[in-house]
């Protein structure tokens, strides 16, 4: 982080925190106009404080433990070997 920039603090990691799971499909440009955040700042809390990711339009958390993983590698698994 750059020393003449303020950091987001707490309170506004805390307030963008909610708001992705009240609706999944907000952009981080109407998150910033919710909040009054600049969208860059809105968009370094989500993808480096709160790890999450934008995917299939939604916001979702990127802890991907086993029990996401074990699905997803035997259906793929599947597919290679059928294509073998």
């Amino acid at each position: 982080m750059r020393p003449d920039r303020p950091s987001a603090s707490e309170d506004e990691a805390y307030a963008l925190a909610a708001l992705p799971d009240s609706d999944r499909r907000h952009t981080f440009r109407e998150l910033a106009r919710e909040t009054g955040l600049a969208h860059t700042t809105v968009l370094h809390i989500l993808k480096e404080r709160l790890c999450m990711r934008k995917i299939a339009s939604r916001w979702v958390p990127h802890d991907l433990t086993d029990p996401i993983h074990l699905p997803f590698f035997r259906t793929m698994l599947g597919r290679m070997q059928r294509k073998l």
